[in-house]
């Protein structure tokens, strides 16, 4: 994983102190960090920042304006967040359903509040570790990617794909399509037939060529 200090953490939070108390944690990590109170001014900061130039963001689930969940979607298509970047949602609530929504709007992961700082430091750790893996991964010689692929998959097996893409495991991917390991460990067998791949590493990276992350 490059160095905490080149790896940039937008975190929009409206708890001023908590807001404050979350970027000086991620400083002393060595992170870059940027506090915005607000989804309106989080996306002034992105508007100002270079293409892909953020590693991930960190946003509270109850704000002002737009919501979390609203945040999500726009995080997502905004060119300043880089591909794949983990979206972590930062909330209170603990309800199956809550979570469920936030995980099917596009976020990668839920901080309960008050926010365990190792859980934290540990969760940015891996989840930003995998944002480089993809980031090197590039389609290899010989792994075609089919331009009308994406045709011959069914929508559950293009949502796997993607999930994939985007380096979940299997408990994640069952988790947040709300199937069974054993559903997704079928899923993952039938795309590798289709793919003609054997592994993640190569659905990933076809997930990757077909832009579905």
């Amino acid at each position: 994983m490059p160095r905490p200090e080149q790896l940039r953490i937008l975190c929009i939070e409206d708890e001023a102190d908590f807001r404050t108390e979350l970027v000086e944690e991620l400083e002393a990590l060595g992170y870059q960090a940027i506090g915005a109170e607000s989804g309106e001014a989080g996306l002034a900061c992105l508007d100002a920042l270079p293409a892909e130039s953020v590693s991930c963001v960190i946003c509270d689930v109850m704000l002002p304006g737009f919501s979390g969940l609203e945040m999500v979607r726009l995080l997502r298509g905004h060119p300043a967040v880089a591909k794949a970047a983990p979206v972590l949602l930062l909330t209170a609530l603990v309800g199956r359903d809550d979570m469920l929504s936030g995980l099917r709007a596009g976020a990668d992961d839920y901080l309960l509040k008050p926010v365990d700082l190792t859980l934290l430091q540990v969760t940015l750790e891996n989840r930003l570790q995998r944002l480089e893996d993809m980031r090197r991964a590039q389609t290899p010689a010989g792994l075609e990617v089919p331009r009308d692929l994406l045709k011959h998959l069914s929508r559950r097996e293009t949502e796997v794909l993607t999930l994939l893409g985007k380096g979940k495991r299997s408990g994640e991917i069952a988790r947040d399509l709300t199937i069974s390991e054993h559903t997704v460990r079928q899923y993952t067998k039938d795309l590798y037939r289709k793919l003609r791949v054997t592994s993640r590493v190569d659905a990933a990276r076809i997930a990757i060529g077909l832009n579905l992350v």
